[in-house]
């Protein structure tokens, strides 16, 4: 792996720092660093006993895309969303382009009840897109 420069390493603080002191400020992070490594991370951490789990980039597409019950990683996505910590969701914020919303239409999608994690999305919490039913 190639050494970051005290440069780059001096902007992933400061964008990390920016967003953790005010996130409401910010409706979308910059990506910084290799998101697929992140979610490979985050997979070996957090779904290491799991069988058949899906893949870094099928994750990362799902997970980018609104979420549907066809999709092959709901199973994976649904376990590392119910065991993930809340720094490693703000992490997939911030170094995996992720928006917050998608990642509570997620939560929503596969009937997650963390309350911690519930709790800290609330803090995002914008009224309802006009059309869409609330669930």
């Amino acid at each position: 792996m190639p050494r970051k420069t005290p440069e780059i390493e001096y902007v992933e603080l400061r964008c990390r720092e920016q967003f953790e002191r005010n996130p409401k400020a910010f409706r979308s992070l910059p990506t910084v660093g290799n998101p697929l490594g992140s979610i490979g991370a985050f997979l070996g951490a957090y779904c290491a006993g799991m069988q058949d789990r899906a893949t870094e980039e099928e994750v990362y597409a799902a997970l980018l895309a609104e979420p549907t019950e066809k999709c092959e990683a709901n199973a994976t996505i649904r376990w590392l969303l119910g065991s993930l910590p809340i720094s490693g969701m703000m992490e997939l914020v911030s170094h995996c382009g992720i928006s917050i919303g998608r990642i509570a239409d997620h939560i929503r999608a596969r009937h997650i009840h963390r309350i911690d994690l519930i709790r800290c999305l609330n803090q995002f919490a914008v009224p309802d897109r006009a059309g869409s039913e609330s669930t």
